[in-house]
């Protein structure tokens, strides 16, 4: 990850801190690679998803399986999701079921919780291929349509310099 992104996940640590202090965080596509951003939370519990396996992957599996999973056990067991925080930071372009794995973060994200995501924007260089297999620049167009879900109260930008885009979410 890169300073800006680290720095937007920052921003929305002062403007939601209650999202980032004493909640149950769920990190997609949670396998460090160079940067985190969990240094931003505060006496937080995690729990990692990613398909490769790594420091703070707690569950090797596509997120959007994994959530369906978790989603029939749910329902099965009449309980609401329990993240309060669902993000991913610098992942979504790795993963060859993108669409899929945002709808899955804002289903598993409980009521009034918070949802954000990082990812390369077009114009970014394609990188840890040989890691991930798979790479993909999303685009505005792709992030808006994805993010028009009734239950959410949401908010895109674009890092042009950085060729980012960046993403905050309330799940009513």
């Amino acid at each position: 990850m890169h300073s800006a992104a680290h720095s937007f996940v920052e921003r929305l640590s002062k403007q939601f801190p209650p999202h980032f202090s004493y909640v149950h965080v769920l990190e997609v596509g949670s396998c460090w690679i160079n940067v985190d951003v969990r240094d931003l939370f505060f006496a937080c519990k995690f729990s990692g998803i990613d398909h490769l396996q790594g420091k703070n992957v707690d569950r090797v599996r596509w997120f959007h399986e994994w959530a369906d999973v978790y989603l029939r056990s749910c329902r099965i067991l009449r309980t609401e999701p329990e993240y309060k925080t669902v993000f991913s930071t610098e992942a979504l372009e790795h993963d060859p079921f993108a669409e899929r794995t945002v709808k899955a973060m804002i289903d598993v994200c409980f009521p009034g919780g918070l949802i954000f995501l990082t990812c390369a924007g077009i114009g970014r260089e394609p990188h840890f291929l040989e890691t991930t297999g798979h790479y993909k620049n999303l685009t505005l167009v792709e992030l808006q349509q994805w993010f028009t879900d009734k239950r959410l109260v949401s908010h895109i930008e674009e890092n042009q310099i950085d060729h980012d885009l960046y993403v905050w979410a309330i799940k009513e």
